[in-house]
């Protein structure tokens, strides 16, 4: 992240991949108790930045210190208060040794700046998009409240809350279907891109076919590519929307999946025997 960047984000209200502190926390308080549960305060801020929400599967958290948590009503710039020369190699380390004893899946990583932003040094944490939803471990005690180990904490809105079962499960279900995107091509795009190789390919296997001249061999190149790529498309995107039905009919008992598959399978022959009736006389 630079400079430019971070003005933007003060900018921004918090939503539940954005978190202001105006006070980086007390780590190193003297009371152990008072420290404990600082550390504890941080876990539970990081761990909800980590799930997010069914809105933010995907993005990047960030949470930066040094800056108040509420935008002013007059329209003025957002509080702001120098962290000071922190170690941000010292402060990664350990959060990650934090999180890691505290909750599993273990995040895999943090990036930990810090930058300056009309003339104030301020600490940004950026939590990358996580495949998994991160559950704590042990008890954990922050600042204010208890909560006890396999809690989830999910981000809604502003604040912080407990996940519940009806949340697990559509955040789970959103980071899978983001990160197998990410794994795999998506169909349109890939089998668009085919077509319109087939369709490049088909202009030079048929060129005596093509009217005599450069210039009609030529332009036909961009005509085939674009047919191609549409028919792919097309092609791509019913592969997507069986693939949906699929993924949908686990949801139901064997039974009925039976039948949906029954059913496709039955509407594809019918299909198949209507494009071969068109060139068969």
């Amino acid at each position: 992240m630079n400079a430019g960047e971070l003005e933007a984000l003060l900018l921004k209200k918090e939503d539940p991949a954005l978190d202001f502190k105006l006070e980086w926390y007390a780590l190193g308080h003297a009371d152990k108790a008072a420290r404990n549960r600082q550390r504890d305060e941080l876990v539970k801020d990081l761990l909800a930045l980590a799930n997010g929400s069914a809105s933010t599967v995907g993005r990047v958290a960030h949470l930066v210190a040094g800056a108040a948590d509420k935008l002013p009503a007059d329209g003025s710039p957002r509080t702001l208060q120098d962290v000071g020369d922190l170690d941000v190699d010292r402060i990664r380390s350990r959060i990650l040794k934090q999180l890691g004893s505290a909750s599993e899946p273990s995040v895999p990583d943090i990036d930990v700046e810090l930058l300056v932003a009309h003339g104030t040094r301020l600490l940004v944490l950026s939590v990358h998009p996580s495949p998994h939803l991160h559950e704590t471990t042990r008890a954990i005690v922050p600042a204010r409240g208890q909560y006890s180990e396999r809690t989830v904490f999910i981000r809604s809105g502003e604040g912080i809350v407990v996940a519940s079962a009806a949340d697990r499960a559509a955040i789970t279900r959103l980071k899978q279907i983001h990160f197998h995107e990410l794994r795999n091509v998506p169909p349109v795009r890939f089998a668009a891109f085919v077509g319109s190789m087939v369709g490049l390919l088909a202009v030079f296997g048929f060129r005596n076919q093509l009217p005599p001249g450069m210039v009609a061999r030529i332009a036909a190149l961009p005509v085939a590519a674009a047919v191609g790529g549409l028919l792919g498309a097309l092609v791509g995107r019913s592969y997507d929307q069986l693939a949906g039905i699929v993924r949908e009919s686990r949801r139901f008992s064997p039974l009925v999946r039976y039948a949906v598959l029954a059913g496709i399978s039955l509407a594809g022959l019918i299909y198949i025997g209507w494009l071969a009736s068109l060139f068969v006389k």
